[in-house]
């Protein structure tokens, strides 16, 4: 990958690269770490290897310090093992409701050049279109940036928080694939590489956005823009993709659900799709994305759906036990399409 280095770590230990835990074991040879994280690792080595110099010649001194400023040395290191926060937040829309914010993760590679124009990946939060906040995905963010990407996690209207309906989040989402396309050069985005991914709702709201056939009720509050491209790809996690009564949704949305419904817009449009989704999801069942893939196969189109035997609704996050094996299947599909270069 970009930018990443590999060093023999001591047995047992945990480094934390781009968001995910690698274990480091003594005599399992290299792993590959981000520049960040490489630097970091160093100096914490040398770190220890002056504290082990130290000891042998000043030990009371040592112990005098460790005892009388133990919250100078915990803030330290807290600070020091702190998650990357975004290097930028601004506004992408404001509504009658409000402003919407994106949380911008630049490329940490070493290649990083205005001149370069980098592929985004642009996350949408999961929460029934009820609530949900965009630091969802930052732990995907930061793995992503890490691969050369600049990597948002965006804002979008939710009834709990905007008292709006999921026609206002589909619209917001297609408002954020045309910010970023329309304004691709100031944030050194290639504007034909723009993959639009999310969780669940998020998904629902990423695939949407993609998809010139959505459309929102005339007579209502909300607009909706067609696709000013259609974006390079799509990564769903457990998505919203029908929301029919055998899916999820049809209560939320009411009688037009069809017009926002994935399933049932597709088209010969639908960019390379991934789909990853566990097999006992209860909430978004297994077999919609099933069905959605036969028919975009059917239409011609390049979908996939990774399986997780056994897991349930949001298992792809942060923390959990399918987290690391998702990012890795998310990585490979957009290396093997062109929108990351191989390691």
């Amino acid at each position: 990958m970009p930018g990443r280095k590999g060093f023999t770590g001591s047995a047992g230990r945990r480094v934390q690269c781009a968001g995910i835990p690698i274990p480091l074991w003594g005599h399992a040879g290299k792993v590959r770490l981000c520049s960040e994280c490489q630097l970091r690792h160093n100096a914490r080595m040398q770190r220890l290897d002056k504290g082990s110099e130290c000891w042998s010649g000043n030990a009371l001194i040592l112990l005098f310090l460790f005892v009388s400023a133990p919250l100078s040395v915990t803030t330290t290191q807290a600070q020091e093992d702190a998650p990357r926060q975004p290097d930028r937040v601004g506004i992408y829309q404001t509504t009658p409701q409000g402003e919407l914010h994106f949380h911008l993760f630049e490329p940490m590679d070493e290649a990083k050049s205005g001149d370069n124009p980098r592929p985004a990946i642009l996350f949408f939060f999961g929460g029934g279109w009820t609530g949900g906040k965009p630091q969802q995905f930052y732990p995907q963010s930061r793995f992503f940036s890490g691969l050369g990407m600049t990597a948002i996690c965006l804002e979008y209207r939710v009834s709990s928080v905007h008292g709006t309906t999921p026609f206002a989040s589909v619209s917001d989402g297609r408002a954020a694939l045309n910010y970023f396309h329309s304004h691709a050069g100031e944030f050194g985005i290639d504007p034909d590489k723009i993959v639009l991914a999310g969780g669940s709702a998020g998904g629902h709201v990423a695939a949407c956005a993609a998809l010139p056939g959505i459309r929102v009720p005339q007579d209502g509050p909300e607009k909706l823009d067609p696709p000013a491209v259609i974006p390079a790809a799509l990564v769903l996690f457990n998505p919203v993709i029908d929301t029919s009564e055998n899916g999820y949704g049809r209560r939320k949305i009411g009688e037009h659900w069809q017009w926002i419904s994935p399933l049932h817009q597709v088209d010969a449009t639908l960019p390379p799709t991934l789909i990853l989704h566990g097999t006992a999801d209860t909430t978004t069942p297994f077999t919609n994305v099933i069905e959605f893939r036969e028919k975009a196969r059917g239409l011609g189109r390049h979908c996939t759906v990774a399986a997780w035997p056994g897991e349930k609704h949001g298992f792809f996050n942060a923390g959990r036990r399918a987290y690391v094996s998702t990012l890795s299947e998310a990585r490979n599909f957009l290396t093997n399409i062109g929108l990351i270069t191989s390691p």
